[in-house]
């Protein structure tokens, strides 16, 4: 029967999506490469940028000529007029016209520069989307690993209390362990089976989590990389990201379209010149006569919107405020990066000190468990000084593999900042 403690991993598991059935990646490489090639967020995102490449498009299609294309054809039934009958009547008309725009007070070309300024901006937030996807798959598979590692740990734990207690109930049936000693190690088992109840409701959380964003079944039992692999792979820290970081770039070309759209919009006030050419067809033919004639005009076009309530003003002023908008966001955003990214190098840093004293913990907690079981078969020290020192190495441990997580995750947040992804 399944436990209580379970149930929290089967409702996520009840409200993740259907997985497909697929060969899992067991290296990250081979996860991210599956990831960026067909996870519904990076799917989202080529659309968004594809989205962005026809806007700028279409701002360029404004300095282009222009080309329409018009027919009528018309049948009516006349009555008698003047003495003379027409039975009935049809006309036909067919217009081309061509037209290109000279002047516009500069706002064609803001357009088109303004559409180039949001192409690019698209492509950074692409580029980001696609990183911070690839962070949380990485996070999601680190924390998998860690899971996986504390499971095995507390399992060990697990069945190093059941040996013990074997071993206490020979020796109290030899006279030599007392019950005080096991109903000790009793309580140890007790409490070892609830840390390995939590771990593996942990463990199965973070698969189901990881398998969310693979979008296929994992195996608990898969052979995979360890953590300690992962940090032997990492890179130098990274610098500060200025210019690389895909967030600020995204927010410069933003300020620089938003600018460029209160140039267009100021156009606006301006008047608009335009030549253009017509060739039109038109003809009649009822059923005495028929008469056909055509026409080819050259000429320009001069409008000016000289009032329209003050709309075009108001337009003005709230792209100049756009514009002031998107500055200030640059500004927040400069800052916000800078904070992060130094809250950031400092974690890892702090992270790397401690994974260095869980390391020696751990040596320190092995060779003193190994003393204690020594000393414990030599009853020289009782069972609760070995099952202590058996809890500090599992303690020690868990904190070299939680810390070894906490290193990875913040070395990859860094990463991503600055954008080297």
């Amino acid at each position: 029967m399944m436990s209580l403690r379970h149930w929290p991993a089967v409702l996520v598991l009840a409200l993740l999506p259907a997985v497909r059935a697929a060969a899992p990646p067991l290296d990250l490489a081979g996860a991210e490469r599956e990831l960026l090639a067909g996870h519904p967020r990076a799917l989202a995102a080529a659309e968004e940028l594809a989205r962005a490449r026809s806007a700028a498009w279409a701002g360029w299609s404004g300095l282009l000529p222009r080309a329409d294309l018009s027919s009528n054809w018309t049948r009516y039934e006349a009555v008698p007029a003047g003495g003379v009958w027409r039975e009935d009547d049809e006309t036909q008309r067919h217009v081309l016209a061509l037209s290109q725009p000279l002047f516009a007070g500069g706002r064609l070309a803001a357009g088109a520069a303004a559409g180039s300024a949001g192409l690019k901006a698209a492509r950074e937030r692409h580029r980001a989307a696609l990183a911070q996807l690839v962070y949380d798959l990485r996070a999601a598979w680190v924390d998998w690993l860690a899971a996986r590692e504390l499971l095995q740990i507390a399992q060990a734990g697990e069945e190093f209390a059941q040996r013990q207690l074997q071993r206490a109930l020979q020796q109290e049936e030899q006279g030599v362990a007392s019950r005080i000693d096991r109903l000790f190690i009793e309580n140890s088992l007790a409490l070892a089976g609830l840390q390995r109840e939590d771990a593996l409701t942990t463990e199965l959380t973070a698969r189901l989590r990881l398998e969310a964003l693979l979008r296929t079944e994992l195996s608990s039992e898969a052979e995979l990389e360890d953590l300690a692999r992962l940090l032997a792979g990492l890179g130098a820290p990274p610098a500060e990201a200025g210019e690389a970081s895909p967030e600020l770039a995204s927010l410069r070309w933003d300020m620089r379209q938003a600018a460029w759209q209160g140039v267009a919009t100021a156009g606006s006030l301006w008047p608009t010149l335009s030549a253009g050419l017509t060739w039109s067809n038109e003809g009649s033919d009822p059923f005495t006569y028929d008469s056909r004639h055509t026409t080819r005009t050259v000429g320009l076009s001069l409008s000016w919107n000289i009032f329209r309530g003050g709309a075009n003003s108001l337009a003005s002023l709230g792209a100049l405020a756009t514009a002031r908008r998107a500055r200030h966001l640059l500004d927040a955003g400069e800052l916000g990066l800078h904070v992060e990214q130094e809250t950031l190098g400092r974690q890892e840093e702090a992270q790397r000190r401690k994974l260095e004293l869980a390391e020696r913990s751990r040596a320190i907690s092995r060779e003193n468990l190994g003393l204690l079981e020594q000393k414990y078969g030599l009853g020289m020290v009782p069972v609760t000084d070995l099952l202590q020192g058996e809890q500090n190495l599992r303690g020690a441990h868990g904190g070299l593999v939680q810390a070894q997580s906490a290193l990875l995750k913040a070395h990859w947040s860094r990463e991503r900042l600055a954008g080297r992804w």
